[in-house]
């Protein structure tokens, strides 16, 4: 858990801003913290800032020759994780999806933040 004075800089912050949110993950220290200005336990929506973190890593990754833009998803994420993403109709495609088409958001899989999830409800349900 953050010392007080973090606690005290985010309360201060979110007085200045319309919604505030914060996460930090150190599972190796232990520790797992996370701040919402507007609700405890609101969701935790990480927007352009993954998307800028996933394509340095990725390309961090072909520098390393680990991987290319034409890598197949199937061949590095598990069964488990791609299991219904990448339906359509009556086929499932996440044995052709690319890490180009993840990257340049043309997959085709479900749009998590305006969309609907598999059990029916919306990032932004409460």
């Amino acid at each position: 858990m953050p010392t007080a004075k973090i606690e005290d800089l985010l309360n201060k912050s979110a007085k200045k801003a319309k919604t505030l949110q914060f996460a930090m993950n150190l599972l190796t220290k232990g520790i797992q913290y996370s701040f919402s200005s507007t609700a405890a336990g609101q969701r935790f929506h990480s927007a352009s800032a993954g998307k800028l973190m996933t394509a340095t890593l990725i390309f961090m990754a072909i520098e390393q020759s680990r991987l290319t833009l034409e890598t197949k998803a199937g061949s590095i994420l598990d069964k488990e994780t791609l299991d219904g993403l990448f339906v359509f109709g009556d086929s499932d495609y996440q044995d052709e999806v690319t890490i180009r088409q993840l990257l340049g958001h043309t997959s085709g899989i479900n749009d998590y933040y305006e969309s609907e999830n598999f059990d029916a409800s919306s990032f932004t349900d409460t």
